[in-house]
């Protein structure tokens, strides 16, 4: 990705040249809810949205849990109050972060970059996510890998 902003959580920054970017998305609320904009960067990254789909995640919840070791994927996190995140590199640990809420947060993940989203707070949290490519069952590159739970 072309020189992200990276956000930073407390002290412990996210590295924007690594195989996950997290960007804190400003809140432009003006009286009536919402207003989230994805910034050019990531869009640009991610090329071709071949796939979108939306899902909610219950208290206590898990998506995610996997890998993808063909399709890029930018997930779109808004949050009402406290969830966590897991990722693991291809060739490294898996790193757990948690958050305190509200969050909307953007996650650019790379090819082979494990990932799990878990619901804390009592409120649904909502993930919208957007891929470079279609999920084929007869060609799945698709695979559970179990990182939180």
């Amino acid at each position: 990705m072309t020189e992200p902003s990276a956000a930073r959580h407390g002290d412990d920054p996210i590295d924007p040249r690594g195989p996950l970017t997290l960007i804190r998305l400003e809140d432009r609320d003006d009286g009536r809810g919402s207003a989230l904009y994805l910034p050019d960067a990531p869009l640009a990254w991610l090329g071709e949205v071949a796939e979108v789909h939306l899902v909610t995640v219950r208290q206590g919840a898990i998506r995610g849990n996997h890998v993808h070791r063909r399709r890029r994927e930018l997930i779109l996190i808004r949050a009402r109050g406290p969830w966590q995140l897991a990722w693991r590199p291809p060739a490294g640990e898996a790193v757990v972060r948690r958050f305190d809420g509200p969050d909307a947060v953007l996650l650019a993940v790379e090819p082979g970059t494990a990932h799990a989203i878990e619901n804390l707070s009592e409120a649904e949290l909502l993930i919208t996510s957007c891929s470079d490519g279609r999920f084929d069952p007869d060609d799945p590159d698709t695979e559970r890998v179990e990182l939180l739970g």
